[in-house]
Parts: C-alpha cells; structure tokens; sequence
C-alpha cells in the first residue's frame, strides 16, 4: 500500500552494495528482465547457476510489488520492515529513502520519497528513470499506507469521524470504513501515527458513531447513537497514554448532536431526543465517569435561560458552554452550572444576517469559530468579547473554493485553524486559504469518489467528485477533456446532486432545495457559468435551454426558464390520472417519457407504467414493460431502454422489445442501473448509480 502518495516499484540499478556478503564473499547482482539475481563467485552474463544464487527478487511492473526470497545467508543482521507495518517514520533514515530490507547495514531494497511539481508525468519517469524535476523528500509509513512528506494518512474509502485536539497538538479522530471495524486514531500535526485502537463493534443496533472530544490528561471520549424513537447513545473513555479504551456505564443521553469539554474529565453534550410527533433538544454536563450532573432544557418561554433552537455546541477556553441559537442568530453563554450568563447577537457583529449558522466550535482566548452554512464568509472567528476578529471562506487556491468543512473548524493549542473533509485534514490561514493537507489534499483535478455521473446524448461523460464538488467532463472513450469548478457545486445537503448534459453541450447541475424552489445552475460547453435558475417543483428535468420539467407527486409541469408555467401534465395518455410520478427520461428532441405508478382503491400497486409526450406535451401512448422490477431507464424518442437489477432491455416506442444485455459484468452486490441511449440507439452505456465509478459500454 503506497498509500495517500501513490507509488510503483522498479529496480534502481544493478550495482550491489560493496559491504554485501554471504559466507565471506562478495554479493554480486545480475538483472535478467524482471528478475534480479544476488549471488556469488565469477561475474556472470546471464543467470547464475543455483549453486551461487543467494536472493532474488521478482519483480511486477503491473501491479507495481517486489518479492525477495532469500536462498542462501546473508552475513550481519538481516531487517525487514513491513510496508503494511504500523511503525511511523516522520523522516527516513536517510534522505534518499526508508531501508525496506539491510543486511549487514547494507539496503538491498528500499522506499524513496520524491516531491513532483505541478503536470509531472510519473509513466515518463518510470519508463527513463529521469528523475529531472523532482525533489528528494521524507519517507513516512503507516498501516494506511506509505507517502512522502506527511501524506501517508490515506483514509482510501474511510471516513475520518470529526476530530479534536489533545495538549501536544496531536489530532485524534475516528476513521470508519464501509466494512470492518471503526478506529480511533492519534496523529501527530507531521502525520506519524501515535496510537491506532479498533473501537467496539456494533455497540448499538442501527446507530453511528457521531462524536470524539479531548477531555484532558491524555483521554478523549467517544459517542455512539441510534437516531429513531426511543433512541439511545453510549460513549467510551479512550486512554491514550494507556492505550486502553473502556465503556463509560454511567452514561446515558438521547442522540448525541456534538460534543464538547472543559478538559478536566467531564464532557458536555448536545443531543436531540426524537418522540413519534416530536422531537427536543438538550445540552447536559457530565462527569469523568459518564453520570450527568444537570441539563438544559428546550422552552419557549423561558428564553435565553433554556434552548429554543439550537444548531450548535462549544466550550470555551474561559470555562463556557456557548451554544448557537439558529432562530436569533446569537450565541447563548452558560456557566458550567448551566445559568445563562449573555447572549452575543451575531447579526449585529457581522453586519448582516447569517445565512444558516450550523457549527461551533472553541478557539483560543475565550473566543469561538463559527461556520455558516453558505454563509459569505462560511467562517469567522468571535473574540470573548462578541467583536469579529476574522472572516474567511474556505478554499483551495485564490479562485476555487474547498467543500465545506465536515464538522466546525477547529483551532489547535498553537492556534491554527484546520478543517476536515472526512477524507484529510486541511490546515488553513486567517484568509482561508489551505496551505497545509494531512493526507490526500483535495484536488479539483483529481475525480475520486464520483457523487453523480451522466452520459449526454453524444456519449461525453460527465462526473461530479464528491469531494470537491467539481465536474469532470470525458469524451466517448473515457479520457478526460475539462473540469468545471464553481463554489455552486460544493453542497453537500443531499447525497447525489443530479446532472443534465444537453445535446448541444450545455450542462445543468441541480442544486440543493431551498424555500425558494429548485435551483439550477447552468454551464456552457465551455465550463462558464451562464446563469443560475429558480424552479418550483419536487424534482427537475431538462427539456430544452429554455424549457424545463417539474414534477411533484401527481403532476409535472412544463416551464419556461424564466419561471413562465407553459403547462401542467396531470393525466397519462391513456386516459388514467397521473398517480405517482416516479422519474422522468428526456430526449434530445425534446420529447419525453414519465413513469408512474397506479394504485387500485385496494392500495395495491399496479404495474409502473412509461408515458410517452411530445416536445410539446402532447400525450402519444402509455406502455406498461413486460419486465419485473425494473427502475431506471431511458428514452430517446424512438426506443427506451429499462433496466432492472438483472438485465437491461431495449424496446421500440410500441412497446416491442428489440435487444438485451445482462449485468453478469457488474461487481456490485446490489445494482442500481441507469441506462442512456446514444448515437441514435446504436449504442447503450449502463451506469451502476450504487457504484457510479463502474460504468459499461455496448455497441
């Protein structure tokens, strides 16, 4: 596992080290193709005989992994350290690299560290061994994975679970994976790796783990909660110093919202407690042991004294818990007995009203840091007094922005601001900019975990990264041709942000909900943004530049861009009401196909049907598709093409079935398949919407 960095493995040269010895003789080295041979006696031209062999090592340029085997002694002592090892090197023995196997102090294979500038071409490197441009760096490794530098903190598909600070600067989080266990970890600021425990399994039926505190010497606490009716949370006590983790019994609170300490033992939480209508916060004091000592309650009337809608929880370095009131935008005060102390109102420190304050956290001083959510500034620094000291919106470089942070920004004992992306953590100045990443930095370039993906009608892909937001545009044999970065993109509110590619190359990307209806924002085939575009509806789909698809549940109307309604779609073209709308497939000509569910007064469900409209709306015919379970599928104006979780088929627009493909090729365990028609129906790309990264194509 080279880990965040990347890496391959090749042979250096073929020069031994004048100190290598098996028996008293000199170990010599001979390079057959992929194999190198260690051995012994006269210089040979081609590959020693058995007799004077003393290692080899293999090696695979494929997959880029070495294997040595050792036949014979070597003399001293023989070191192997393990890639996968635990052991943490914040520099290598020497600058040129990390010794992987010695003998006698001698390195017969090693790992080196090299720093690449900006359109570095790693395939060239490996091919000329041209080291040119690099830069000679440190080597450090971890169970995640080796990188240069400080990069080796490579979360692959783990979470990195909030995080804090302990008194050395060191940032403890929890990682989870989609399998296996949860850990705790505890990095230094360089990223060597201080203590890795594996935390308990399935501690609560249905629940996650959702917080991790440094409450003082050397401990950090840890939540886990369930969150429906009745649900329940449990916390840990996590021993650094010890390397010990054991269950707080005494503990016991509704789901845990954030979690926050004064660093003498206790912790303080705030939590949300769901009934079948209803639901109530509280903030509550514990103790080292878990037992609560009081809690705040939610009241109306007795406002600021108790909670009226909290949205956030911190403690201040002055012995505070500050908690941020959404509905007043200010901050309440509390003493540590839980009595209100002042209210900051931060409309009026900032001038302006917040747009959705969400997250709090403490900084030095008696001071906060407080993140609004598609606020402008996202973030700002409040002094002990109430003034605004700093105001900053998170960012890769001048002109891009970074997603929002997972959880507030946190300062460190020496002052630093850093934010988490569940992936890395990223260490920012007082204008935002990040100019430090520990672990993989976030890279607008760099697709990674793909959040949405959709083929246009000329077979261009676009995907959207899920970690920075931005959209990457492939022709129709997968290689890449630009991105679109544009702050835009970055919400994170739903899990899967939709995208619309229209055939003269125009895109749309579905924004978030909010009051105001659905938003769109518009890029040219260029990547420019063109506008923005404010819809009413449930869902939206793209007819045309200027004529859109809203639909609710038993209707879909048809816009103009300007929000002009053109008309409303309530009936099928056989005559039955529009029930239950569930997607809708547009083809380049602007015609349209809508499925819908039927129930009968027994609340059954009847087949899915696929209603068939022209670019004007016009209803031409309703199909029901001779297939079981079936949900994604696509129309083009002359064929459709439905997938179910096995096969896909392709039917004419009168229902007539045409081809199939199974999806025997895909790897997924539970397949979601969105299929698209292009070059009039001469070829079918399949889209795993479970597993967006696996994407088929058929001619």
């Amino acid at each position: 596992n080279f880990g965040a960095d990347g890496g391959f493995a090749t042979f250096v040269n073929a020069t031994p080290p004048a100190t290598l010895t098996s028996g008293g003789l000199a170990v010599k080295y001979f390079v057959d193709g992929s194999l190198l041979y260690g051995y012994t006696g006269a210089t040979v031209i081609a590959p020693p005989a058995a007799a004077n062999t003393v290692f080899t090592v293999a090696l695979n340029e494929a997959a880029d992994t070495y294997a040595f085997q050792l036949l014979k002694p070597l003399d001293g002592q023989i070191t192997t350290v393990s890639i996968g090892g635990s052991t943490s090197f914040g520099a290598s023995p020497s600058i040129s690299g990390q010794q992987l196997i010695t003998a006698g102090g001698s390195a017969i294979s090693l790992i080196s560290g090299w720093v690449a500038p900006s359109g570095f071409d790693v395939t060239v490197w490996k091919s000329s061994g041209d080291a040119g441009p690099l830069t000679l760096s440190s080597v450090n490794g971890s169970t995640a994975g080796w990188g240069v530098g400080n990069n080796n903190l490579d979360s692959g598909n783990r979470e990195l679970i909030r995080f804090d600070f302990d008194d050395a600067g060191n940032i403890g989080f929890l990682r989870a994976a989609n399998e296996g266990p949860v850990e705790f970890v505890l990095v230094t600021q360089a990223g060597q790796v201080v203590v890795e425990l594996e935390m308990p399994q399935d501690p609560l039926d249905n629940s996650r783990w959702n917080g991790v505190v440094y409450v003082g010497d050397q401990r950090f606490v840890a939540t886990c909660s369930q969150y429906d009716v009745g649900a329940k949370s449990r916390a840990w006590s996590i021993d650094t110093k010890k390397q010990a983790i054991h269950p707080l019994e005494k503990f016991q609170s509704p789901p845990v919202e954030s979690i926050a300490s004064f660093r003498d033992g206790g912790f303080v939480i705030f939590a949300t407690e769901r009934f079948k209508y209803t639901m109530t916060d509280t903030v509550s004091r514990y103790d080292s042991q878990g037992l609560v000592l009081w809690t705040i309650g939610k009241s109306t009337e007795e406002y600021p004294k108790s909670l009226f809608s909290p949205r956030g929880m911190g403690v201040t370095t002055d012995g505070y818990i500050c908690v941020l009131d959404g509905s007043h935008n200010q901050v309440q005060y509390f003493d540590k007995k839980g009595s209100i102390i002042r209210c900051v109102d931060l409309k009026e420190a900032l001038g302006k009203k917040p747009n959705y304050l969400s997250e709090i956290s403490a900084s030095n001083d008696g001071g906060l840091v407080i993140y609004d959510f598609h606020g402008d500034p996202a973030c700002f620094e409040l002094s002990a007094t109430g003034e605004i000291l700093n105001r900053m919106n998170p960012r890769i470089d001048k002109e891009r922005a970074v997603l929002r942070p997972m959880g507030p920004p946190k300062m460190s004992p020496t002052g630093e601001l850093w934010i988490s992306d569940r992936t890395s953590f990223l260490r920012m100045g007082r204008d935002g900019l990040v100019d430090y990443s520990l672990g993989e930095a976030a890279d607008v370039e760099v697709l990674g975990k793909i959040d949405s993906i959709v083929a246009s009608d000329s077979g261009e892909i676009f995907a959207i990264s899920n970690r920075t937001g931005t959209i990457h545009r492939f022709n129709t044999e997968g290689a890449p041709i630009s991105t679109i970065s544009d702050p835009v993109l970055l919400d994170r509110k739903f899990s899967e942000r939709p995208l619309f590619a229209l055939s003269q190359g125009d895109l749309y990307a579905v924004l978030p909900n909010n009051v105001d209806g659905l938003r769109l924002a518009h890029f040219s085939d260029q990547g420019q943004k063109i506008r923005q575009i404010t819809l009413p509806g449930y869902r939206v789909y793209c007819q045309t530049n200027d004529t859109f698809l809203c639909t609710e549940m038993t209707t879909a109307s048809r816009y103009t861009s300007n929000g002009k309604l053109i008309e409303k779609i309530k009936r099928q073209p056989d005559g039955n009401w529009l029930q239950m709308i569930d997607n809708v497939a547009v083809a380049s000509d602007g015609s349209f196909a809508i499925s819908a569910f039927h129930y009968e007064t027994s609340n059954v469900a009847l087949p899915a049907s696929i209603n068939l409209y022209s670019a004007e709306g016009d209803p031409l015919r309703t199909l029901v598709i001779p297939m079981e379970g079936w949900d994604g599928f696509d129309f083009d104006g002359q064929r459709l093409a439905v997938s179910s979780k096995e096969m896909t088929r392709v039917f004419s627009i009168d229902g007539n079935p045409l081809s199939w493909t199974s999806h025997r090729d895909f790897s997924g365990k539970s397949l979601f398949i969105q299929p698209k028609l292009i070059g009039n129906g001469s070829e079918l790309i399949l889209i795993d919407r479970n597993n967006p990264g696996e994407l088929r194509r058929y001619r």
